[in-house]
């Protein structure tokens, strides 16, 4: 696994169950990459999810505060500048989810959430 493979994956597993914004999206990707001693940047996170987005493996969503309203699908391919503390949300994809479930070792955690002994972090 590369290390954008990484960053990917990380990724995928944060907005795999809800719709979230770039704040709570690098804050995980930060706690998982600081426990693989990787220095991933938000720059780095970005160019993920604008990737997945363009990939269909994400999408992007403007969400309102008001009770009863559709999340709103943002149809154009973002660019770093819009992607906000709180806007857009992004969510994982059915291509996304048959991504991060296919076998592969590159993981780093075990079923317990702990690093994996044998794994070795990602090159380039």
């Amino acid at each position: 696994m590369t290390r954008s493979e990484q960053i990917r994956m990380f990724v995928l597993d944060v907005i795999a169950d809800d719709y979230e914004e770039i704040e709570h999206i690098t804050e995980r990707v930060e706690k998982w990459s600081g426990v693989c001693k990787l220095e991933i940047t938000r720059d780095e996170i970005v160019q993920a999810l604008i990737t997945l987005t363009h990939e269909d493996c994400a999408r992007a969503y403007h969400l309102t505060g008001t009770p009863g309203h559709k999340p709103e699908e943002i149809k154009v391919v973002l660019s770093p500048d819009q992607i906000q503390l709180r806007d857009p949300y992004f969510l994982i994809t059915d291509k996304g989810v048959e991504e991060i479930n296919r076998p592969d070792d590159g993981w780093p955690f075990d079923d317990e959430g702990l690093l994996r002994k044998e794994w070795v972090p990602p090159e380039g």
